[in-house]
């Protein structure tokens, strides 16, 4: 559960529907936000398994291995994170990003 109420939900071996490298139409996965202060869902635009979830009790983002990927959402607005330092929500790991684990020191 992130720090404003969200619940990142991640499932394996789901039906990914579309494909997130060259969007024709509709593209999802297996992750699933649930806003738990409106009552509301988002099941972002990407594809992949979800292998691990990582939320932070002092910042408004949520770390998702998904589709062997780190991805960085942000939480207000339940989509990838796009700045200088995280382009298009990836942070580049060489390899298969399997499971994500961060020390959160507040």
């Amino acid at each position: 559960m992130s720090v404003n109420g969200h619940l990142f939900v991640g499932s394996h071996d789901c039906q990914n529907i579309g494909n997130v490298n060259s969007p024709s139409g509709e593209v999802r996965g297996c992750l699933a936000i649930y806003n738990t202060t409106n009552n509301s869902m988002v099941i972002p635009p990407d594809n992949g398994n979800v292998d691990g979830l990582q939320s932070f009790t002092q910042r408004n983002v949520e770390y998702v291995a998904e589709g062997g990927k780190l991805r960085v959402y942000d939480t207000t607005k339940d989509v990838l994170l796009i700045n200088a330092d995280v382009p298009q929500g990836t942070i580049n790991v060489v390899g298969y990003v399997g499971d994500v684990k961060a020390i959160d020191f507040y």
